[in-house]
C-alpha cells in the first residue's frame, strides 16, 4: 500500500535512510517525506556533502518536488537555490521550492544551519 507521509528527524544521518529506503522509494510507496536536514552535521556520520546532495537528488529523481519550510525562527527570502514566490500545500504556508539542491545546501551548511525539507508527489495528488 501507499503510506501518505513519512517524517524523518535523524540529526545528520538521514542521507543513510535514504539509501536503505532507496528500493521503496523508486517503488513510490511514499507520497510525501517530510525531513529536517542536518547537512552540517553529515561528516560526523561519515558522509561528504558530494555524497549527500548526489542521494538527496536520486531520491528526489524518484518523483519528488522539494520544498523548504522555514524554521520557526527564520524568515525564508529567495536566496540561491530557491524559488521567488512562497506556495502553500497541506495547510503549510510560506513553501519555497528548492530549484537547485546542492546550492541550498551548501547555503546551509556555510549558515551551519539545519532546514525542514518537504519531498512531495504532485502527480500522485
Amino acid at each position: 500500500g501507499h503510506i501518505a507521509v513519512l517524517k524523518i528527524d535523524a540529526e545528520g544521518s538521514e542521507i543513510h535512510i535514504f539509501r536503505g529506503a532507496a528500493r521503496s522509494l523508486a517503488k513510490r510507496r511514499y507520497r510525501s517525506l517530510i525531513v529536517e536536514l542536518s547537512p552540517h552535521w553529515w561528516h560526523r556520520y561519515g558522509l561528504s556533502v558530494r555524497d549527500g546532495v548526489y542521494v538527496l537528488e536520486k531520491t528526489i529523481a524518484t518523483g519528488f518536488v522539494p520544498f523548504v519550510f522555514p524554521n520557526p525562527d527564520e524568515r525564508l527570502e529567495a536566496r540561491a537555490g530557491l524559488a521567488a514566490r512562497p506556495r502553500s500545500l497541506f495547510g503549510v504556508a510560506n513553501l519555497r521550492r528548492v530549484n537547485n539542491v546542492s546550492t541550498f545546501i551548501i547555503g546551509r551548511i556555510k549558515q551551519q544551519r539545519g532546514c525542514n525539507l518537504m519531498l512531495v508527489r504532485l502527480t500522485d495528488m
